[in-house]
């Protein structure tokens, strides 16, 4: 058997167990929240006005809209929905977004298929395993060379999510898996604007293409990841044996739960969070005392962080030197700050006396940031966070996730609904409550 074919047997026999269905459900959740607050975002009103001009056969929900359209459409504005504010959870292998392209795609299939809650479920779980181990596979040299693995990756993860969802025989997965390869888009040179979160909506709508042109029998090369020009020969490294990365453990335990998602507290990327944890424990300074910021990343983990000198809020999600700034001033972290208005002048002195490097460190040193403040009088600050709130090792909990929804939604009734829906779902016999909800 080829890798393909041996990748592809795995996702069909895959059985998520019952710990693996219940992180799910945390991610459906916290998915439509993070959608929801994203819904008045101005290039969802542009994506809308465009499929207004496109027209079609309205079926599918598009999230906060209370309209519907075909399933490639809201697969794309619903996947840029929950990943407008950047909002929406993470994966540390992943080192992207899943939800927002899985379950965009899966809602956008589960649409115009009869699907079970459950296999709806299990599908979003075997989505986020393959993205987290196509994503190792590919290793760090992938995102670092400028990919954003939210949409090179989260379209064949999405692709096969969507076939084992509809459960598609192993030939039906290799197909879709190579539709999907060869789609597989999205540069990191675009953080700080529209496109950033366009990636994700671009990778779910092609995932269901994907699905679709599989669906009709239209022909590809079903051995996606053998033979010369392959995926990872051409998006990773392409000299190594990926075999035991892909295939090795499946249905011992399962990535949505171990490391599990990172659920999102404030509105900008991930990469930032540590260092904003360390400069909370700072706290308010009189900007006028600083002499210099230091601020240290170990392993090139601010790769993420593009804007180094922001010109907006929009672009300060990507800028650590941005979100210390509102820290030291006693700003609170809110979705009024990273938005496209001109950075203050006071965050910009701030951000004038920042600087960034970089430590290279063994593997086995945490992941950290270091926060260091040096005075005009010779004092220093300096603290250094390894585990900020949501990372794998300081999870968001069940509560904390349905409060996230509360702040959001604000409304009671709608939120009681949300919550019945979502944490019975495993026995519900289709998604159509669930998809007049959103």
């Amino acid at each position: 058997m080829s890798l393909t074919e041996k990748f592809v047997d795995k996702i069909y026999h895959a059985t998520p167990d019952g710990e693996a269905i219940e992180c799910a459900k945390l991610g459906v959740l916290d998915y439509l929240t993070s959608s929801y607050a994203g819904k008045d975002d101005a290039g969802v009103h542009k994506l809308l006005k465009l499929i207004e001009l496109e027209g079609g056969f309205q079926v599918s929900p598009i999230i906060g809209q209370g309209r519907k359209s075909t399933p490639l459409q809201s697969a794309l504005v619903n996947g840029f929905l929950a990943h407008a504010l950047d909002f929406d959870d993470v994966h540390t292998e992943v080192r992207g977004h899943p939800s927002a392209v899985l379950l965009s795609t899966l809602l956008a299939l589960a649409s115009t298929n009869d699907v079970t809650g459950k296999r709806f479920l299990e599908a979003y779980v075997v989505g986020v395993e393959v993205m987290a181990r196509i994503a190792r596979a590919v290793k760090d040299s992938h995102y670092e060379k400028g990919w954003h693995n939210t949409g090179t990756i989260g379209v064949l993860a999405a692709a096969l999510a969507g076939g084992y969802m509809l459960q598609f025989s192993r030939d039906q997965l290799a197909q879709a898996l190579g539709f999907a390869a060869t789609q597989s888009s999205g540069l990191r040179c675009h953080f700080g604007t529209e496109t950033k979160p366009l990636h994700a909506g671009l990778a779910a709508r092609a995932a269901v293409l994907s699905v679709n042109l599989t669906m009709v029998n239209f022909v590809n090369n079903s051995n996606s990841f053998d033979g010369k020009g392959n995926y990872f020969e051409v998006y990773g490294e392409g000299t190594e044996n990926y075999s035991s990365t892909l295939l090795d453990g499946w249905n011992d335990s399962w990535k949505i739960a171990s490391p599990g998602l990172w659920f999102k507290i404030y509105p900008f990327c991930s990469a930032a969070y540590f260092g904003a944890d360390a400069a909370l424990r700072i706290g308010k300074l009189n900007v006028e005392d600083i002499q210099e910021i230091i601020i240290t990343f170990s392993n090139n983990t601010d790769a993420a962080l593009i804007h180094h000198n922001p010109k907006t809020g929009e672009q300060g999600r990507f800028s650590i030197e941005y979100i210390v700034s509102l820290i030291l001033q006693g700003q609170p972290l809110e979705f009024k700050q990273f938005e496209g208005s001109p950075i203050d002048s006071v965050s910009q002195t701030i951000i004038n006396k920042t600087v960034r490097q970089n430590v290279k460190e063994p593997s086995t040193v945490p992941r950290y940031t270091k926060v260091k403040i040096v005075f005009k009088n010779g004092d220093m600050i300096e603290e250094t966070s390894t585990t900020p709130k949501g990372s794998p090792n300081n999870k968001v909990t069940k509560q904390e996730i349905i409060e996230k929804c509360k702040s959001i939604l604000k409304n009671e009734e709608l939120e009681e609904k949300w919550m019945e829906s979502i944490f019975t779902l495993n026995d519900a016999t289709d998604l159509s409550d669930l998809l007049c909800l959103i």
